[in-house]
């Protein structure tokens, strides 16, 4: 069958997450004949998706549709219920290791359980199996490729990194505000820690001594009951900051264009994480010409490099106020040492993240995937 005609390759894509949607979308911008299945969470509820493996209704649905399927893909390197149903069915199985399913870090397991394979016996044994038995784990960073080998060494794996569509995000002319901008994927207890809110309230409380015109942007959407939201108010406003901060929801999907507008208003990004597998949100930020400060942990000064400014995270709850302030406040006083980052940022992500190259790179494995599955 020739390959070079992309339509002739078929592949379902297995969703959990936005950044299984990515991928399909870059699937169909190739030109592939894309097959969707939603599955449970197995972050939240491995048990549940576990079980509907083992449905005969279930199998016999999908043997039907994915018989001539050509290879899986799937996010998450729990998806162990992929694996299963591609080695059953004789289909070769892409796993893309990206998320807290591989964060190795014990201090993070009682913090974040919900998310943290290491937390749970059932959720590492799936992660182990699934990284073993994958026939390709692409990681999203070197960071990420490192934790995954500590779990299970698999000699496929390779780092694609995520990407950042360059033609949405990208510099435009328009008014600056004094907006430093943070952003959580949601609004729960654990993330207070392990986004460094609270230090970052820290350090933005002494920038506005000098600076009472800035404003702290805190995007995330909220879980309600969660108390979070409560807890961080609660913590603003006994530093004195709360009309000094921002509180917004997640732009939703379909919304880029809108939020790339957003992101270009503000004059400083900050990921103070304690841990980030690459930093999607950051590079959305620095491919618009805002510059960074990120934490010093993780796959956060990799994907950074000399682009954008680094600072001491200092322990997970406290970190280090001061350092976090001085790094904001250079970006504040110099304007060489901003318009300098604000360029290096664009052009990192450009050269480095861009949707294209992670297109490519897909494009090539799958091709190597079918040609040896079709031998």
């Amino acid at each position: 069958m020739d390959l070079k005609n992309q339509s002739n390759i078929r592949i379902c894509v297995f969703h959990r997450s936005i950044h299984g949607a990515r991928d399909e979308t870059i699937f169909n911008e190739i030109g592939y004949n894309v097959i969707v299945y939603s599955l449970p969470d197995l972050l939240s509820s491995p048990i549940k998706s576990f079980k509907c493996l083992f449905r005969p209704l279930q199998w016999s649905k999908w043997y039907k549709k994915l018989k001539c399927v050509d290879v899986f893909f799937a996010w998450w390197a729990i998806s162990f219920d992929v694996v299963l149903l591609s080695k059953i069915m004789g289909k070769p199985c892409i796993i893309v290791a990206g998320g807290g399913e591989i964060e190795t870090s014990k201090d993070l397991s009682k913090e974040y359980s919900y998310a943290y394979a290491n937390s749970h016996i059932l959720k590492k044994w799936m992660t182990k199996l699934t990284l073993k038995f994958a026939d390709k784990v692409i990681s999203v960073s070197n960071y990420t490729k490192e934790n995954a080998d500590k779990i299970a060494k698999n000699p496929t794996n390779e780092v694609v990194y995520n990407s950042i569509d360059t033609e949405k995000f990208k510099p435009v002319k328009v008014e600056k505000k004094p907006y430093i901008l943070t952003t959580v994927a949601f609004m729960i207890n654990s993330v207070t820690n392990t986004k460094g809110i609270l230090p970052l309230f820290e350090a933005f409380t002494k920038i506005t001594i000098k600076h009472p015109e800035y404003r702290l942007v805190y995007l995330g959407n909220s879980y309600e009951g969660t108390g979070a939201k409560g807890i961080i108010k609660k913590r603003a406003k006994e530093l004195g900051i709360l009309d000094k901060v921002i509180f917004m929801d997640f732009f939703k999907t379909g919304e880029e264009y809108a939020y790339a507008n957003f992101l270009n208003q503000c004059k400083i990004y900050v990921q103070y994480s304690w841990n980030e597998t690459f930093g999607v949100a950051m590079c959305e930020a620095m491919v618009c010409g805002v510059p960074v400060v990120a934490s010093n942990r993780t796959a956060l000064p990799e994907v950074v490099g000399n682009a954008g400014l680094i600072a001491d995270r200092g322990e997970m709850e406290k970190g280090n106020p001061d350092d976090l302030a001085e790094k904001i406040e250079m970006l504040i006083n110099d304007e060489n040492l901003y318009n300098k980052l604000s360029k290096k940022g664009v052009e990192r992500v450009r050269n480095n993240f861009s949707k294209e190259i992670r297109k490519q790179k897909l494009k090539r494995i799958i091709k190597e995937m079918v040609s040896k599955s079709r031998k």
